[in-house]
């Protein structure tokens, strides 16, 4: 028996980052997920309390932010478009590789993070902690929590 496609979409979701992996304009919880995770670099950046001094390094975190978003929504839409595996084989393959492309985006954001923390003072260290334990590892990812 061949599993359905909402058994194949909830395989893919689980592999994904939260607010990219759903179909291409929808994050998991309805909303925008470019419009989440904006407004998830807001509440961090205001949480956080970045100075001046510290925009450049938080630039660049953010960049990285934006560009797993994106890289997250391009792999989705050619897993849940038109030309989507069909077999079972090829649907594992699709999921392994969107958490390979997750796993390499969340190390290019853990490593300029990394950078960016060394510049905090300790309040802010903590304050950046405290958002992390919130939510886990993805709490940057763009995961809403308003809800």
């Amino acid at each position: 028996m061949f599993p359905t496609r909402s058994a194949i979409a909830a395989l893919l979701l689980a592999c994904a980052p939260l607010a990219m992996a759903q179909p291409p304009e929808r994050g998991m919880r309805g909303g925008d997920p470019g419009v989440m995770l904006e407004n998830r670099i807001a509440e961090m950046h205001d949480a956080i309390g970045i100075t001046a001094a510290q925009e450049q390094a938080w630039g660049q975190v953010t960049q990285i932010m934006r560009d797993n978003e994106k890289v997250m929504r391009d792999a989705m839409r050619a897993v849940m478009g038109p030309n989507r595996p069909q077999s079972a084989p090829d649907m594992l393959k699709a999921a392994a590789d969107m958490a390979a492309t997750h796993a390499q985006g969340a190390r290019r954001l853990a490593d300029a993070f990394a950078g960016f923390y060394g510049q905090l003072n300790a309040d802010q260290k903590k304050a950046a902690d405290q958002q992390f334990s919130e939510q886990g590892p993805r709490g940057p990812m763009g995961r809403d929590r308003s809800r």
